[in-house]
Formats: C-alpha cells, structure tokens, sequence
C-alpha cells in the first residue's frame, strides 16, 4: 500500500521521469535529455534507487519525496549554456552509477582561475599510483606517438586528479593522460599532481547542468550508500528554496 502512496506522491516527477515498480521492490527513474549548444545529450539517464532505500520509505517517504523533488526541480532550472563550447580543453567522462548512464565535464583551462586564491600545493608521487587510474578505454584512445613525442618542459607539469566517488579507485585523472603514458613507458618513477578538493573539481565542470548533476548523483550515491546500510551517516548537498543557485551540504542521519 506504502507504495501505492509512493507513487501519488511523485506525481510532480512525472514531466521528467517514468516510474516503473517491479516485484513491489524495484523503482526505475527514468531518462530525459537535455539540449545544450552542442545538441542533444542524456543527463540522468535510468537511476535504480536501491531496495534499502524503498523499504524506507514507510517511515521517512515525506522527507525523502521532499528531497528528490527539491533535485528534480534544480536538475530542470539550471543553466544548461557552456561558454566558450569548442574553444576550451575539455575533459569528458562517462559514469555507471546505479545502472544509470551519463557523462560529467570540466574545463581543464579553469583550474587556474579555480586556484586562484587557494594556491593548492603540488605533490610528487609514484607515477604507477596515478597510472593506475587511468581507465582501459582511456589508455586504448590515447595518441601514442603524441605522448612519447611531448617536450621535456611539458611532460613534467603536474597533472590533475579529482575525487570520484563513483569507482573503487575514488580519484579521477582529468588532465595529464599523455604525460602520464609517456611517464609510465619510460619507466619515471614519480608525478607532480595537483589533487584537487570536491568544491575545485565542480567549480571546474563546464556549466552549472553538470556541477548540479554532481551534486545530485553523488548525494543519490551516498543516500543508496546510507539505506543499504554501508555507512552510518553521509553528507548530501541541498539546493536553497528560494535561490537554488545558493547550495549547502547537510549531513543526513535518520
């Protein structure tokens, strides 16, 4: 019955998503594209939200309803424009959360302005270490002779590397896979890196659409995280009702 319930009470998704219940135990988000300036590209793709949270719901489905509707309305009401698209270096990657498919982006030409201010420190590390983040699909499409025919000066700037909650490795190198390839070939034992906090990685991605797809898939990620009983509490990021441009973490504990 719980469910039943459930369900009217999402009825405001329903212009965005699809609502499938399967052995009473299942709930399928569905898929909605976005036209940004470069044409039609998937932003949620389907989200699973696990059994653990569903059972949940009996006890807390109005402040959970509340918090994926405050998401639902920030993922429609953000600016979707990229500046600039096609003049910036940008690095693309595609995620798996939850059997959802889609992709994040940064602008690799921001870190500088992302710095500004906070001057992160470089660190030296095992070249290994940041050679194994590197996905199998990533190293299959770099350019080879690019990497071993970079200038000396280039090979050793530092690299970048972001938090990425989304796989066992929990860090992401988005700037520096040719260097990083040709450092691992010519057997360089140590890399420069900047490792960039969660806020600088957001504060680098492309457009508001994505720093707020973040922001929203990984509470997603950490609430699933919650409810199945994986951690005892998590930090989720919520959006101002009257200003959803202005957003706060909360830590969530029931």
């Amino acid at each position: 019955m719980y469910l039943a319930g459930l369900f009217c009470t999402l009825v405001f998704f329903c212009l965005f998503i699809e609502i499938y219940v399967i052995n009473n135990c299942i709930v399928k988000i569905g898929k909605r594209g976005v036209i940004l300036m470069s044409g039609f590209i998937n932003i949620s793709g389907y989200f699973n939200v696990l059994q653990s949270l569903i059972n949940s719901f009996s006890k807390h489905s109005q402040y959970l309803t509340e918090i994926l509707n405050e998401y639902h309305s920030v993922i429609h009401s953000s600016n979707k424009t990229i500046e600039g698209e096609g003049k910036e270096e940008t690095f693309v990657r595609d995620i798996t959360l939850l059997n959802s498919n889609f992709s994040l982006a940064w602008n690799i030409e921001k870190w500088p302005e992302v710095n500004e201010g906070v001057k992160t420190k470089v660190k030296t590390v095992p070249t290994k270490s940041i050679y194994g983040l590197l996905h199998p699909e990533t190293i299959a499409l770099i350019d080879k002779q690019k990497a071993l025919n970079l200038p000396g000066d280039v090979v050793n700037n530092p690299v970048l590397v972001v938090p990425w909650p989304y796989s066992e490795t929990k860090e992401l190198l988005i700037d520096g896979h040719h260097r990083v390839f040709r450092k691992n070939i010519k057997n360089k034992l140590k890399t420069s890196v900047y490792f960039l906090n969660e806020e600088q990685s957001i504060n680098m991605m492309v457009s508001q659409l994505y720093q707020n797809l973040y922001r929203v898939t990984v509470s997603i990620l950490r609430l699933s995280q919650y409810f199945n009983g994986q951690v005892n509490e998590c930090n989720i990021y919520r959006f101002d009702k009257s200003d959803p441009s202005k957003v706060y973490k909360q830590d969530f504990k029931l």
